[in-house]
């Protein structure tokens, strides 16, 4: 249950930003929706469910907002549901093996996850370090040191994913960390720069 309602987390977060995602994590955990129960069953109201839970509005600070993308995660969800029950979570998770194949096949399989989100999961339940989470604020952070083109770089594969992540690789190298500590550093203080408008 734990591994999952992290992957869902992961999933739910893949762009929009953190706030919302964390907003949208709660409203299904309240409504029971990310439950053993619920996800060992087969039921046809699943996506539905999920998709209102995400498209209700709500009140977040002084604001009402909705989650972005409300139908096509709740059908990524039910998709994720139907292929966990084949071959649970834990499972897909071998505890040795080489870490970038193990994301390959979550990127495979996983409806919706894509290597960020993967690596992302990865991360956070301890499996790697060694492995990176290119989202828009480390790539500002590399376009800065003129180590990524300013136009952008297009990530919609694990080939050219990985080929991104060699640049980040080599940086934390060079500052002697882990690429996974130095990514998380770089978001946090790319972020933080961002609001400050610095």
């Amino acid at each position: 249950a734990d591994l999952r309602y992290e992957l869902v987390a992961c999933l739910l977060g893949s762009q929009v930003c953190a706030e919302s995602a964390d907003a949208a994590l709660d409203r299904l955990c309240n409504a029971g929706l990310l439950t053993d129960k619920r996800w060992r069953v087969t039921d046809d109201d699943f996506e539905s469910e999920v998709g209102a839970i995400l498209a209700d509005q709500h009140t977040s600070g002084s604001q009402r907002s909705s989650y972005r993308f409300p139908q096509m995660r709740a059908r990524q969800l039910a998709q994720m549901r139907k292929t966990l029950q084949t071959k649970p979570l834990s499972e897909r998770l071998p505890p040795e093996g080489p870490i970038k194949e193990i994301r390959a096949s979550l990127v495979r399989d996983m409806p919706g996850i894509g290597p960020k989100q993967a690596s992302m999961f990865l991360r956070n339940i301890g499996m790697s370090y060694d492995i990176a989470i290119l989202d828009v604020h480390v790539l500002a952070f590399f376009q800065r040191l003129g180590l990524l083109p300013e136009d952008g770089v297009e990530l919609s594969t694990l080939k050219r994913y990985e080929q991104t992540e060699v640049i980040a690789s080599q940086y934390a190298a060079e500052c002697g960390h882990p690429v996974g500590f130095i990514d998380w550093a770089i978001w946090i203080t790319m972020r933080a720069a961002k609001e400050l408008r610095v």
